[in-house]
């Protein structure tokens, strides 16, 4: 089988991958600056990595920006709240697919 050269391969050699899209989705919650977008995709591209213990951080601080978004506490644009509810239903997907249980970060 031959290797598509178009696609970066990433070799997890320690294990540390999905806590550094972590990291990146963290830097990422409440900017406004592309990166709104490009963390988003860039974990969509490499979901192969979420595990059940990766999808609910990252459920969990989407859920966490979110609620301070509603009472005031993050001042970003509404395109950039679209872009991370549609990550969220992402992982939410993703979950549901890898039969991850991801039910008490369901939206409230």
């Amino acid at each position: 089988m031959e290797k598509d050269a178009t696609k970066k391969v990433i070799e997890d050699k320690d294990g540390t991958f999905g806590d550094i899209m972590i990291m990146a989705l963290r830097y990422a919650l409440g900017r406004r600056t592309y990166v709104t977008n490009e963390v988003p995709d860039f974990i969509k591209n490499n979901s192969d990595y979420i595990t059940e213990r990766i999808c609910i951080v990252m459920l969990r601080d989407i859920t966490y920006y979110v609620d301070n978004r509603k009472i005031g506490l993050i001042h970003d644009d509404k395109c950039d709240y679209d872009s991370w509810i549609q990550f969220q239903n992402f992982l939410f997907n993703l979950a549901k697919i890898k039969n991850y249980n991801v039910v008490g970060y369901m939206r409230r």
